[in-house]
């Protein structure tokens, strides 16, 4: 997954940082392009986690906060203990059998350029 997000910030000129989370929330993998952001590197993992608790892209979280609609999420004290939440649009939940099974957020470029690598890391693993 990380690969084929590395291949699509590569290819969009991006230096990004990207991380996988599982269905509680917990760190898996992390992988830093050269060149990333600082503000790339925190946002990355806490937009997965948002990707977890809320069960849908983080576009539509940040949205809906902005919009003052009301959420739900799926709270599990792994996944609060995890760190941080980043309700920012690039984090991406992995869905398998119409249950959340992982997360991926990606840091780094514009909210639309991290949404758009991070789709890159989903779609090779459909």
């Amino acid at each position: 997954m990380v690969d084929a997000a590395e291949v699509a910030a590569n290819a969009a000129g991006l230096k990004v940082a990207m991380a996988v989370v599982d269905a509680n929330g917990d760190l898996v993998y992390f992988r830093r392009m050269d060149g990333a952001i600082a503000a790339g590197v925190t946002a990355a993992p806490g937009e997965a986690r948002a990707a977890i608790l809320f069960g849908v892209p983080t576009k539509q979280v940040a949205d809906a906060a902005a919009a003052g609609t009301p959420l739900s999420a799926t709270i599990t004290p792994s996944g609060l203990a995890a760190g941080t939440v980043t309700v920012l649009q690039g984090g991406l939940p992995l869905l398998k059998g119409g249950k959340v099974v992982a997360a991926i957020g990606v840091g780094g470029g514009t909210s639309a350029q991290d949404e758009t690598v991070a789709q890159a890391g989903l779609d090779a693993v459909k």
